[in-house]
């Protein structure tokens, strides 16, 4: 782990990533909180945004330093010059998410990041690795129809319900996910941040909102079809199933309405979004 300083203008990058999530708010500083180089080409960065408000985030990116654009990015991957190199976002690269795939089959310990690939788990390190574009908060690499590889953009401390929900799911044998492959993490200050994780692909699978709202098309456009029955039936069945698996190995507990949470979401999402501000009182009451 190294403590350094980059020449890189990421005040002026991050903000035109699909991922970030600071819309609406003024970036006051960017600075690397811990850097971990992964070979001499490639380093891990957490970065840490403070905002003019108050508030801050903690932003994972991979970096592939080269003189040259590289894999799938052209000019959109580039981050920025620093001295003789070039800066890019590494996962346009598929050699980059090949290893670090190859990093958790290995089980590999690269401190403070611990890759860790699940009991019985066969990941495809043979196969190639392309990019998924479309995601908000995250970056995908779907290796060929065998696994995805999912990197957390915006970590924070802290247990990830991704991972270890879906650990538990795997571990129960449960049908309707996507079985947990592996993950890889980092300690820091001794708290747990989750960095990413491995899922098997799932092919031809489809969000049920998306599902649902698809048949709400077809059937006011008179396309035929629109029925959503079936598949709600379907939907609710595997949601029941995926909640006795995740009793069955937790336990259950009875716990008051998080109403506390969700105000406090309200007020930040308020903040962010003004034109909000008129419907906050309704909203909360």
């Amino acid at each position: 782990m190294e403590q350094v300083t980059l020449n890189l203008p990421f005040d002026e990058w991050l903000p035109t990533q699909r991922w970030y999530a600071g819309r609406g708010r003024h970036i006051r500083s960017v600075a690397p909180h811990t850097v971990v180089p992964l070979r001499d080409d490639l380093d891990l960065m957490l970065l840490d945004v403070d905002y003019a408000d108050g508030s801050a985030e903690r932003y994972q990116l991979l970096v592939r330093w080269d003189t040259a654009p590289i894999g799938q990015s052209g000019d959109v991957g580039v981050i920025g010059a620093d001295g003789d190199r070039t800066a890019y976002d590494a996962l346009y690269d598929p050699a980059v998410a090949k290893y670090l795939l190859a990093l958790v089959d290995q089980s590999a310990t690269v401190a403070p990041l611990q890759f860790t690939k699940e009991p019985d788990a066969e990941l495809p390190v043979d196969a190639e690795g392309r990019l998924v574009g479309v995601e908000q908060s995250n970056t995908s690499v779907v290796f060929e129809q065998a696994a995805v590889f999912k990197v957390f953009r915006r970590v924070s401390a802290g247990i990830n319900p991704d991972v270890e929900l879906n650990r538990e799911l795997a571990r129960a044998d449960n049908p309707h996910v996507a079985r947990l492959l592996g993950s890889f993490e980092a300690t820091l200050d001794g708290e747990p941040y989750a960095l990413g994780m491995v899922t098997e692909f799932a092919a031809n699978s489809t969000e049920g909102w998306d599902m649902a709202t698809a048949s709400t098309r077809n059937l006011f456009a008179d396309e035929g079809g629109g029925d959503f029955t079936g598949e709600s039936e379907r939907l609710g069945a595997a949601v029941a199933s995926v909640h006795r698996s995740l009793a069955a190995a937790l336990g259950t507990s009875r716990e008051p309405f998080p109403t506390d949470t969700l105000l406090g979401r309200l007020r930040a999402v308020a903040a962010a979004v003004p034109e909000l501000g008129r419907y906050v009182e309704s909203i909360e009451e």
